[in-house]
């Protein structure tokens, strides 16, 4: 795996010597920096440092890592285990439409806890009463969305990896 040698990884591209383990192992590396550098940005321009909120994060941030290497990886192995083939392309266009998807349900779901909310309060309806439990609700919040969302490329990865025929359980044409 090269982390500086940028001409002779991509020498290993073009000539096809780069596996889909280790396009695999490029893309968790890439997640996990970019993930690590947001953070570490947060963390940075952060107005408020009460020692609960950094307990919050301190506390969340290896989970949201592991998250990420275990999703990744278990979205993998779904992978290999029907043909193998274009994990990477496969993974990458698949994040899309599932993060879009999420997303709305998301918004959908918020609003709905904030008509709620006021319906019931009024103008007094605070969604977050105390500034650290926005912070426990974000970091709540960021494991569900990250569990579903790797739950559902994994199912579609178990589906478009396996032929379309009988011995498919996810396939439209296989009989229950």
């Amino acid at each position: 795996m090269y982390l500086w040698k940028t001409s002779a990884l991509a020498e290993d591209l073009n000539g096809g010597r780069v596996s889909q383990l280790e396009k695999m192992k490029y893309l968790i590396m890439f997640t996990l920096l970019s993930s690590c550098a947001f953070d570490m940005l947060l963390w940075w321009f952060a107005e408020e440092s009460e020692p609960i909120r950094v307990a919050y994060e301190m506390a969340f941030w290896p989970v949201g890592i592991a998250l990420i290497i275990g999703g990744t990886r278990l979205c993998y192995q779904a992978n290999l285990q029907g043909d193998g083939r274009e994990f990477l392309d496969r993974f990458v266009c698949l994040n899309c439409p599932i993060f879009i998807r999420l997303g709305a349900l998301t918004v959908a779901a918020f609003s709905i806890y904030l008509t709620i909310g006021f319906s019931l309060e009024g103008s007094d309806f605070d969604p977050f009463p105390e500034s650290h439990m926005k912070d426990l609700a974000f970091n709540i919040f960021s494991i569900v969305f990250q569990l579903l969302y790797f739950w559902r490329v994994r199912h579609h990865l178990l589906k478009i990896s396996y032929p379309i025929d009988e011995s498919n359980p996810l396939s439209p044409s296989a009989t229950v």
